[in-house]
């Protein structure tokens, strides 16, 4: 298990100057951090999971590279995170605009005939977040995307709580996401 800080990257292909000057957090994951992680393993055996900005970013990361990470989970995904653009954050300096960082959310990287075989995703109805992962099941639902989604746990809104009470849900999900992808004849 590996647990990086993207910091205020959201992990975007986009450069975050605080994230590094050079290298955006999304191409440091795939050409660091998963194959260090990774080795000697596929990336077929490795779950990309994470709360949050996190979140969002392992269901992004799935979308976008489904061949490559088969397996994704979300606690509390800041799915709509382009909602925070404009308040001062690094995402206005990453982006030129509020649309330019919606286009690169999770949602718009969802492909109608290649996924990952293995999506889960929760957030507590008390979340500002609700919105946004609600509005990917929608579209998982309307184009028939298999995946798994819970909106139903209550465990004090956006918080480590409630990522704390799910983290076994999420652990079990990684674990039989992982065998049957090990079953999978390539």
């Amino acid at each position: 298990c590996v647990c990086p800080d993207g910091g205020e990257s959201w992990w975007s292909s986009r450069v975050c100057l605080s994230f590094d000057a050079t290298k955006s957090a999304e191409k440091y994951l795939r050409e660091d951090g998963i194959p260090w992680a990774g080795h000697p393993f596929s990336t077929n055996q490795i779950e990309l999971a994470g709360v949050g900005a996190g979140g969002q970013a392992a269901l992004r990361f799935g979308f976008k590279y489904p061949e490559r990470f088969r397996v994704v989970a979300s606690l509390g995904g800041s799915i709509d995170h382009y909602e925070l653009y404009g308040r001062g954050m690094a995402l206005d300096d990453m982006y030129p605009s509020r649309e330019h960082c919606r286009q690169d959310g999770v949602v718009l990287h969802v492909h109608p005939s290649n996924w990952p075989p293995h999506v889960w995703f929760a957030c507590d109805p008390d979340s500002p977040w609700l919105r946004g992962n609600d509005r990917l099941h929608e579209k998982l639902m309307g184009i028939g995307v298999p995946h798994t989604f819970d909106f139903t746990t209550r465990v004090c809104g956006h918080s480590w709580t409630y990522y704390d009470s799910l983290a076994p849900t999420v652990i079990r999900f990684a674990v039989e996401g992982l065998e049957k992808q090990s079953r999978r004849l390539m």
